[in-house]
């Protein structure tokens, strides 16, 4: 959290600089940076995810000052964005897992009607 000795000004400025910071370093991972498409991969989509968890806790903390909020109103703020960002990576990888599942199902069917034709 930022020092409370700052001003607003200071303290916002410096708030949404580090935002678009990560939103840059969030767009170069999940496009090579413009110049080459990357292909879909967990680790990249996981580092992109953990990067939009950074960015919604420092929006809470410091734009809607859940930093002054009472300790239980800060735990459970973090425990629901874990929580929340943990579902959201399971969800995505357990559709990876099934879109890999028909691909490899349609590749078996196509492999054993062209074997027989």
């Amino acid at each position: 959290m930022i020092p409370m000795t700052m001003t607003t000004q200071s303290r916002l400025t410096i708030v949404l600089t580090l935002i678009v910071s990560v939103t840059l370093l969030s767009w170069l991972l999940g496009t090579g940076g413009g110049q080459h498409p990357t292909a879909a991969s967990l680790a990249i989509s996981a580092a992109v995810v953990f990067i939009a968890l950074v960015k919604v806790r420092i929006i809470m903390r410091e734009l809607m000052e859940v930093g002054r909020a009472p300790a239980w109103l800060r735990w459970t703020s973090d425990i629901w964005l874990v929580l929340f960002f943990a579902a959201l990576f399971v969800v995505h990888y357990v559709v990876r897992l099934d879109k890999a599942r028909v691909n490899d199902a349609a590749l078996c069917d196509h492999g054993a009607t062209g074997a027989a034709g």
